[in-house]
């Protein structure tokens, strides 16, 4: 019995020593952390006793795209389309920013329409919250190169899927492969010249 009991708590450290050395390691945070996977691996109950340790905000449910595998590019009546707004963004992060170690500004839309999307990666960033954002780079240009590199963003997640016009346009309706690619260049080319490293 006193075996399972630590072979538990080792796995539980195990786990819980990627966030103590993490960028975004505070006493708070990883206080948090440690009552969730607690509950979860000891307790195993339903009561949540801690904050969110990551969490996906969706900042638009709006693409350009008319993917057929996304409710999105479906026209889906669902849920009604809209932005939200930086204000709204703000009161959630204030809520639970302390709380989190990571934050992801996508899912059913393309955050680039989103005109407040660099305000919210630099809100998430001030608060030293690792932040990841996925797109299709479509609603993209010149000028938001720089913008982009200039707010830390962490991880950009380049949603192409396939690897020439004539495959990708099977599941991604209304894409262009080459201005993508262009894209991608602009962005590498902008960290280059501004000596940034992000995002990855």
């Amino acid at each position: 019995m006193m075996f399972v009991f630590l072979n538990k708590m080792f796995n539980i450290f195990k786990r819980l020593k990627l966030y103590v050395f993490s960028k975004e390691f505070t006493f708070k945070r990883f206080f948090n952390l440690s009552l969730l996977v607690f509950q979860e691996r000891v307790l195993k109950n339903s009561r949540v006793v801690g904050y969110p340790y990551l969490v996906y905000i969706d900042p638009i449910n709006i693409c350009t795209l008319k993917c057929p595998l996304c409710p999105t590019g479906q026209n889906s009546k669902a849920r009604s389309r809209g932005k939200m707004s930086f204000d709204n963004f703000k009161k959630i992060i204030d809520e639970i920013g302390d709380y989190l170690y990571f934050v992801g500004l996508y899912n059913w839309g393309e955050p680039f329409l989103n005109k407040d999307i660099f305000k919210m990666i630099k809100y998430s960033k001030s608060k030293k919250i690792k932040t990841e954002i996925s797109t299709n780079l479509m609603s993209f240009n010149k000028d938001m190169a720089k913008e982009l590199v200039e707010s830390e963003l962490d991880n950009l997640i380049i949603s192409l899927d396939g690897a020439s016009q004539k495959t990708v346009e099977k599941y991604q309706v209304g894409i262009n492969f080459e201005k993508v690619f262009e894209n991608m260049e602009l962005i590498i080319k902008k960290k280059k010249e501004l000596g940034k490293t992000k995002p990855f």
